[in-house]
This record gives structure tokens, C-alpha cells and sequence, in this order.
């Protein structure tokens, strides 16, 4: 029996409520053969009997014995995917069902080992489908570089980063290069996985039509972010330049960035200050680094007050 064309892994951590619609998505797939793998992150509701509830030629399900986390549970489906390609799927998120079909073609067409469209943004009422990235701009992509994909991770920049794209990445490119998710990462595991490859000398093609659906939903662990997720980031930033070999546009990439998430740890710590209504901590920190108060002011700020409200 040949190998599917594609194996759509799907991590899930209580997502009972999102994770039939998103194994649907991945099942409906035109124009390519498709393998589901589930991997349950230890999930306290019935998410793994939802998995279970498909055939199991369709859908395989690995369960974890203890919450490890996105990286660790893409991983877990990595090892135990067949498919040519590999197509990362969030469980509260869909797919186009042409989606995959439309991504390897550019792929082979191009020779590229990963390509990646622009998404479809799903508030869950009755406003209108957006996008995440302006399409007018997003059509004149054809690749994205490891400089560009660095800058398009800097906190703070814009609503949405680079970092929300999910890579179609093919199989024998990850095994031949021991591609890994981080599993120390609970937030940014998905730009460090993409920022390596591309470090590795991939090429990544750019689709310009939006075939992946983020759905926004309340307490998603992409929004909600905390010190700690800061400084976990950092650290992998730091390890990610020691073992990669950078030219000076990505290293100048790399400091915007690292800049960026010192000034999200000021601004969390400022806001944590008021919160407590520490107001002496609070001026402290506005004094240590004046960036933190600035961002007050900024359309984000008010997202990231929500983020950390609980």
C-alpha cells in the first residue's frame, strides 16, 4: 500500500468542543490522499473517544500519559507519520479542502521543501471572515527568507506575526535534518520549528491563497501569554543562535527581535505591577525600560491586557 500524499497531525489538549470539525477538514480533502494523526495531550474531557470516533484507516490517535505540551505532541505524530508531506493543524482550527491539494502542487512545481498560504481569521459571530495577512501584500510574496521570517516574529510589530503560519513541510526533510519541535515551549514553538528549517537551507514557497481557518476562540493558549512563555522564548532564541550559522541581515533580525521580547517582559512585569497596585514597582519598571509605559497606548496593548487579565 502506498504512503498518503499528506499526514495531518493535530495536537489536542481539551478540545472536545473544536476537534471534530478540525479531523473533518483534514479527512475532506480533495485531489490527495490523507492520513489524520491525533495525538492527545493527556486531555481531561472526551477528546480522545472524539478521535477514537473516526475509521481507523482514516485517523490514528496516540495519547499521552501526562500534559507535555504542543512541541512534544507534534513530535509524538512526527515519529509516527507516513505521509510524503506534513501538514500542521491546530484543534480549533480547519482546512480548505482543497487547501493541501493547492500547496504541494506550488511546492513541486517551485522545488520547495515548505510552503505556507495566508489564513482565514474566524471570530465565531457574525462579523466577516478576514485575513490575516493584507492579501493585497501577501500576493506578491513567492518565498519567505530566515531574515524575513525573523522580522515577521518581532513582538509588538503587528496583531498577527509570521509565526501563525502552519507550514506544509515535507517528511524526509525534517528526518533527514532531525527537525524537532522544542517541547521546553508552550507559546512560539511553531516560529522556532519554521526559523530552524530555514536556517537548515529550506525553501519556502508562499501560496497566495488563504486555505487554513484560525478560528478565535477564549482561552486558547496562543492567547494567553505570560512572563514565563517570555522568557522561555528568549532562552530558545538564544540557544537558536549559538547552533545556527547567520549572515548579518538575520542576526540584525534576530537582536530587533530579542529587543522585542525584553520590552514585552518590561511591559508584562508593568502590568502585573499595576495589577498587584504595586504603584513604586510600577514606576520602577517604567523608569528601568520607558518603552513599557509607551506601549500602554498601543491598540495591542489593550489585546495583551486581555491575554494577561486572568
Amino acid at each position: 500500500m502506498s504512503p498518503p500524499d499528506v499526514s495531518v497531525i493535530i495536537p489536542s489538549f481539551n478540545s472536545a468542543e473544536s476537534l471534530g470539525a478540525a479531523i473533518k477538514s483534514a479527512t475532506r480533502q480533495t485531489g490527495v490522499s490523507v492520513e489524520v494523526i491525533v495525538v492527545d495531550d493527556c486531555s481531561q474531557d472526551n477528546s480522545a473517544a472524539i478521535a477514537n470516533s473516526f475509521p481507523d484507516h482514516t485517523v490514528k490517535l496516540f495519547q499521552h500519559t501526562e500534559n507535555r505540551g504542543p512541541g512534544a505532541a507534534r513530535n509524538t505524530a512526527i515519529k509516527n507519520a507516513t505521509g510524503t508531506w506534513l501538514a500542521m493543524l491546530d484543534s480549533d482550527d480547519t482546512l480548505a479542502s482543497d487547501r493541501l491539494y493547492n500547496m504541494i502542487g506550488l511546492a513541486s512545481t517551485n522545488g520547495a521543501q515548505i510552503v505556507v498560504d495566508n489564513l482565514n481569521i474566524n471570530h465565531g459571530d457574525d462579523r466577516s471572515i478576514s485575513r490575516m495577512f493584507p492579501p493585497e501584500n501577501w500576493a506578491q510574496l513567492s518565498s519567505i527568507s530566515l531574515a524575513d521570517y525573523i522580522l515577521g516574529n518581532t513582538l509588538f510589530a503587528s496583531t498577527f506575526n509570521l509565526g501563525y503560519l502552519k507550514p506544509v513541510i515535507r517528511r524526509d526533510f525534517i528526518v533527514d535534518h532531525s527537525l524537532s519541535y522544542d517541547e521546553m515551549l508552550r507559546i512560539g514553538e511553531d516560529y522556532l520549528f519554521a526559523a530552524t528549517a530555514l536556517s537548515m537551507g529550506v525553501k519556502c514557497s508562499v501560496h497566495p491563497i488563504a486555505g487554513y481557518n484560525y478560528h478565535v476562540r477564549d482561552g486558547s493558549i496562543s492567547r494567553v501569554l505570560k512572563l514565563h512563555h517570555l522568557h522561555d522564548m528568549k532562552t530558545a532564541d538564544t540557544v537558536f543562535q549559538q547552533q545556527a550559522v547567520l549572515n548579518g541581515a538575520e542576526m540584525h533580525a534576530l537582536k530587533k527581535r530579542s529587543k522585542s521580547i525584553d520590552e514585552a517582559i518590561s511591559f508584562l512585569e508593568l502590568i502585573e505591577h499595576l495589577k498587584s497596585r504595586s504603584p513604586v514597582k510600577a514606576l520602577r519598571a517604567v523608569l528601568s525600560d520607558p518603552m513599557a509605559a509607551r506601549h500602554l497606548r498601543m491598540p495591542i496593548a489593550a489585546r495583551w491586557q486581555r491575554w494577561v487579565a486572568n
